[in-house]
């Protein structure tokens, strides 16, 4: 058998699966069924925390994440942040603080990240800045995968927009189980082929 790839899953309460306070269906489940059923090695480890910042919160979880010495290192990271920081935080610090960690974990030995655009909020209908905002932060990060051989985009923003039937909680931010079931659809389309390369 090869060996294991570790794939880190970061982010917040979308990583982390959450449809209401009391009901989470992370898209991780799903992704790890995927890569098992096409015969591939991957060991998929959740790294979500529901509320998190991607500026003060998870760039020290993601050290805490890459310190562990009784670890091995990770191979790939699919990272989706910023969804609580776009409605008061400029979308270039939003993005700096992204990138850091993209550079971060492949500065630790990983083959390969992959930036993920954040989807759509309900309440952007009522608050244009906030949605100009995140339209921003996506081109950016859509900017970064271009610069950078070892980062790939996985474009949610586009695959999962508010008008999905069925993808969205009622809250309009976060997802529903049928949600995270494609969410993982679109990450294991997006992965599979550089995970399989390195079997």
């Amino acid at each position: 058998m090869s060996e294991e790839i570790r794939l880190l899953c970061f982010g917040d309460s979308l990583t982390e699966g959450m449809i209401d306070f009391n009901t989470f269906s992370p898209y991780t489940e799903p992704l790890q069924e995927k890569l098992d059923d096409a015969g591939l090695n991957v060991f998929v480890l959740n790294g979500g925390n529901s509320g998190d910042s991607a500026i003060f919160d998870m760039p020290e979880r993601l050290t805490q994440y890459l310190s562990t010495p009784d670890k091995p290192p990770y191979h790939y990271m699919v990272l989706l942040g910023g969804t609580n920081d776009f409605g008061r935080e400029d979308h270039e610090v939003i993005f700096d603080s992204l990138k850091a960690m993209h550079e971060q974990v492949l500065d630790s030995g990983a083959i390969r990240t992959f930036a993920v655009t954040i989807p759509e909020a309900v309440f952007e209908k009522w608050d244009t800045r906030v949605h100009d905002n995140r339209q921003e932060l996506n081109k950016s990060i859509l900017q970064l995968a271009a610069s950078n051989n070892r980062i790939s985009v996985i474009d949610l923003a586009t695959a999962m927009p508010q008008t999905s039937d069925g993808f969205w909680a009622s809250d309009g931010l976060h997802m529903t189980e049928k949600g995270y079931q494609n969410f993982a659809s679109v990450v294991f389309d997006a992965v599979e082929k550089h995970i399989r390369a390195q079997s």
